[in-house]
């Protein structure tokens, strides 16, 4: 066997050895050179201890010292070695009570996971340590608990989703006694930092063909621990003559269809989560799904707070569900600019693409709504002719408010939200003059507001100074009617 390593990984193991300790290059890093013939990931263990390594090298990080984790950095490229070691007594299926460092490999391969990630490599001799039958198991494509799975979930049940994600990944079944012991003990995933989870979770959405490794989430009893608000939907029927699968497989299918990128994913594994609860069946027996998406998307909110999700992923995919039933046949300029600005000009292709696979997963597959291509060349032409579309497109901002005696706080974007409106309504109003004397006429209302309310104004007679000296400078009689067409054009939108 030989696997092309970097030089720092090479200079790594060198050094290690050639002071008497054991150095192999282990774990994933091995079984990605057997299955593909080469490794970007080069985990390191030895024999030496935490001190020893330290001492050899001259740039290192203590990053896990506790569990003999020490990142060494050669050319500001960090490597992770880590001594030999066997863990104590599991009590909370995550951290060891204490752990002991060894001189032995068999006794650290044998506390791994998983038999293809339980193999050593020695890329000075060539020599490969597979005491668990790891390479046969890759052959086999099988993932493979290291001695008894129930023991091996019992240390880190996070284990159950990441055999799953393995399995995922490589298109690999998983052993009956492993996944035996998945079924039986993914209850202790309630113990699992949502963090965590989640890490596992996103791998396995970022598969080729993520449906495998929901559905076995699913089948072992992992969904029901790490989201059980996803379980309503398995084998609930639509009644609808837009799907013939019930809500649970249309979901894998939209998914499956989805391009590899996580908001896309995310929206379709929640899109339809809220069917279940908004059902509704008419006198003709067929079925509705009323406010579904407005249902889903609370659910989805729910579920990827609690697992953490980072706020600009969990705002796209919410976005993504909340407007998954907008309508193609969009005719008024107004609805479709709206439907960019929702979006924004650089990701509004990703409402097409989600309208795309939501159609992949119905009855009809093959058949797209012909509105599509229209609504699509419609949206390339407004952003084509560069229309204002966004609050950076107007030609006032928020700086020029507070010029005009806006105080800071949430009536500045308020009212540029407004302006934004109207502008997309009318795009010739995108002019200062004319967003000027609008933003002082709001805040003119909103002064008033608050003196009725028993707020103190002292700045009102400064504020109708300057609506005055905007008026001078502007032709009063033609603004004065874009507002009233305006006004008439916001209540009707």
């Amino acid at each position: 066997m030989n696997i092309n390593l970097d030089q720092g990984s090479l200079q790594i193991i060198r050094t290690l050895q050639a002071h008497g300790h054991e150095a192999y290059l282990v774990g994933g890093s091995v079984r990605n050179a057997l299955l593909k013939g080469k490794t970007t990931d080069f985990d390191i263990t030895t024999s030496a201890e935490p001190e020893d390594i330290m001492s050899l090298f001259q740039h290192t990080i203590p990053t896990g010292i506790q569990h003999g984790t020490i990142t060494i950095v050669l050319d500001h490229i960090p490597y992770e070695v880590t001594t030999y070691r066997t863990d104590g007594e599991y009590l909370d299926s995550r951290h060891p009570i204490s752990i002991q460092f060894v001189r032995d490999l068999a006794q650290d391969l044998k506390r791994r996971d998983f038999t293809i990630n339980a193999m050593a490599y020695d890329p000075l001799t060539g020599f490969l340590v597979d005491h668990f039958r790891g390479q046969e198991d890759l052959k086999s494509r099988l993932i493979r608990a290291v001695g008894n799975p129930s023991e091996r979930f019992h240390e880190d049940a996070l284990r159950i989703i990441r055999g799953i994600r393995f399995a995922a990944q490589l298109n690999f079944n998983i052993e009956a006694e492993t996944f035996k012991a998945m079924t039986e003990l993914s209850h202790l995933l309630e113990h699992i930092s949502k963090e965590r989870i989640y890490a596992e979770l996103s791998h396995i959405l970022m598969t080729e063909k993520p449906s495998v490794g929901i559905e076995l989430l699913l089948y072992s009893g992992a969904l029901h621990v790490i989201m059980p608000e996803l379980m309503p939907m398995a084998g609930f029927q639509q009644f609808t003559p837009h799907h013939d699968k019930d809500v649970f497989a249309h979901t894998m299918q939209v998914l499956d269809a989805t391009r590899a990128h996580l908001p896309l994913r995310l929206a379709a594994l929640f899109h339809d989560a809220g069917k279940p609860k908004t059902f509704s069946m008419d006198e003709n027996g067929k079925g509705h799904f009323y406010g579904h998406e407005e249902e889903s998307s609370a659910i989805a909110e729910q579920v990827m707070t609690r697992l953490r999700v980072d706020h600009a992923t969990r705002e796209q995919a919410l976005l993504l569900i909340n407007r998954h039933m907008t309508s193609l046949e969009m005719k008024r300029p107004i609805k479709i600019k709206r439907l960019i600005r929702d979006f924004g000009k650089d990701q509004i292709d990703l409402f097409f693409e989600f309208k795309q696979a939501d159609q992949a997963g119905k009855a009809k597959a093959g058949v797209m709504n012909p509105n599509y291509s229209t609504l699509y060349n419609k949206v390339q032409q407004i952003i084509a002719d560069e229309e204002p579309l966004e609050l950076s497109d107007l030609a006032i901002s928020g700086r020029d408010l507070l010029d005009l005696g806006f105080q800071p706080g949430p009536l500045i974007g308020q009212t540029l939200e407004t302006l934004l409106n109207e502008v997309l309504a009318n795009p010739e109003l995108n002019h200062m003059e004319y967003l000027s004397q609008r933003a002082l006429f709001f805040l003119r209302k909103d002064t008033e507001r608050r003196k009725s309310l028993g707020d103190p104004c002292s700045d009102h007679e400064t504020k109708e100074k300057e609506i005055k000296a905007v008026k001078k400078k502007s032709n009063g009689t033609a603004n004065d009617q874009a507002i009233k067409e305006t006004d008439h054009e916001s209540r009707r939108d």
